[in-house]
């Protein structure tokens, strides 16, 4: 193709997921602004210690998990298995993580990274297993960036985003 086309190719991506960016920033500028009530800041409080509380756990767990597997499976010499069960862990962390933010897209992305770990058993040379799975997941998490900013960035109240 023509150099052109690449270029466009190329920065059609990004410059997208900027206008959309700015788009949900200006939503978020353009919200009114509320004062909420006494009740209303002390739920609020609450809701944000629970929210605080549950993610702590979760991403505790995902620690613990990650460091127990990096290490068993470096001990059984299969150091390249450890993208796999990285990614599957990470997968499996964002599935309670949509309830707790109240973010659906964590949910589709969490079973589609959980997935992508399992489907890249498919592939039979270690190696290409890992960059095929870094590369798959890497495009999962930047759709999944995309679409939390495109349809939860701006569509609450501040205090709850």
């Amino acid at each position: 193709g023509s150099p052109a086309w690449q270029f466009v190719l190329v920065m059609a991506p990004p410059l997208l997921l900027g206008a959309l960016t700015v788009k949900r920033l200006a939503a978020i500028a353009r919200l009114k602004e509320s004062r909420p009530t006494e009740s209303e800041r002390l739920e609020s409080a609450r809701q944000a210690r629970r929210m605080r509380r549950l993610f702590a756990t979760v991403f505790t767990i995902e620690i613990v998990f990650i460091a127990g597997a990096a290490a068993a499976l470096a001990g059984a010499s299969r150091p390249l298995l450890i993208p796999v069960v990285v990614v599957a862990i990470v997968g499996g962390h964002s599935v309670p993580l949509a309830s707790v933010f109240r973010i659906p897209t964590y949910f589709v992305t969490g079973i589609v990274l959980v997935a992508l770990a399992g489907a890249s058993f498919l592939i039979s040379d270690e190696s290409t297993r890992a960059f095929a799975l870094g590369i798959s997941s890497a495009c999962v998490l930047w759709a999944s960036a995309g679409a939390v900013l495109t349809l939860h960035v701006g569509t609450r109240s501040p205090e709850t985003v």
